[in-house]
């Protein structure tokens, strides 16, 4: 894969925090946002690179919605318990 060149405006605290940061760690700050969009890509789950609507289809509750979750498990806590 062929390298791209990204140009980002911060403020100015978050880019003196970034170059702190990568320093204390022997890091350059092209090494940080590298290893952070790589953890970004690998966490995502197989079920958040499936189109909307087949996630529907199958009823895939999505893991941040808490309130639904619970709810759904008070659901089946009254139907089987």
């Amino acid at each position: 894969m062929n390298d791209a060149r990204l140009t980002m405006r911060l403020p100015g605290e978050y880019l003196l925090f970034a170059r702190d940061y990568a320093k204390k760690r022997d890091m350059t700050l092209t090494d940080l946002v590298v290893g952070y969009f790589k953890r970004l890509k690998e966490s995502m789950s197989a079920t958040e690179q499936l189109p909307d609507a087949v996630r529907d289809m199958v009823g895939i509750i999505p893991a941040e919605d808490r309130e639904v979750i619970d709810e759904y498990h008070d659901h089946l806590m009254e139907r089987y318990a």
